[in-house]
């Protein structure tokens, strides 16, 4: 009878230290759900059609990322299942209640790791900036977003061009460089901004 209970206190200690691990120490924790989706199987393909797609991802630190398309296309690529989205909306909500909207032409979203790549007419709005691109990407695993190609932004206290402009989704430090280094990023100070 007490061997039983030493078992049994063992497997009940083994599980609630697996559950433990899972929900404090692993590095991300995904849950994925897939809202409003109409879906039309194309027959001359194995791909699936889907009109106005919506995924929900709630990621750690309660964190919250949104992503809708009016057409998109589920293709398997190496094992991975990729989205490929046209006419692109997407929101990330972080801890504090911040946002970042984010709409494109088209995106390229992988369902497992949540990355987006994000192209043509790329418009985002973070804090009290308004860019505009040809490309983004957002990287969950890094924590960063990568805006690329032809990069214009607008904001309360100035505006400005550059090649590339990298926001870290934790700290929110945005860095802006240049592809080249004979060349330079271009920031102008909008008149009576006082600092």
């Amino acid at each position: 009878m007490g061997r039983f209970f030493q078992i049994l206190l063992t497997l009940l200690i083994i599980i609630l230290l697996l559950v433990f691990y899972k929900y404090y120490f692993s590095k991300k924790i995904v849950e994925n759900k897939i809202n409003n989706i109409e879906e039309r199987i194309n027959e001359n393909s194995s791909n699936h059609q889907i009109k106005n797609l919506k995924y929900e991802n709630s990621l750690n630190n309660n964190n919250k990322y949104i992503i809708t398309s009016e057409q998109s296309e589920i293709l398997s690529v190496d094992q991975n299942e990729l989205v490929s989205m046209k006419k692109v909306n997407a929101i990330f909500h972080d801890k504090d209640g911040k946002l970042l909207t984010v709409t494109s032409d088209e995106a390229l979203y992988n369902n497992f790791t949540l990355e987006t790549k994000f192209k043509n007419n790329v418009k985002i709005s973070f804090l009290d900036y308004e860019i505009i691109s040809n490309n983004m990407d957002i990287d969950f695993q890094n924590n960063l977003i990568k805006i690329f190609s032809s990069v214009k932004f607008n904001g309360n206290k100035g505006y400005g061009e550059t090649d590339n402009l990298l926001i870290n989704l934790v700290t929110r430090e945005i860095d802006l460089f240049m592809n080249s280094q004979n060349k330079n990023v271009m920031i102008f100070k909008k008149k009576n901004v006082k600092y």
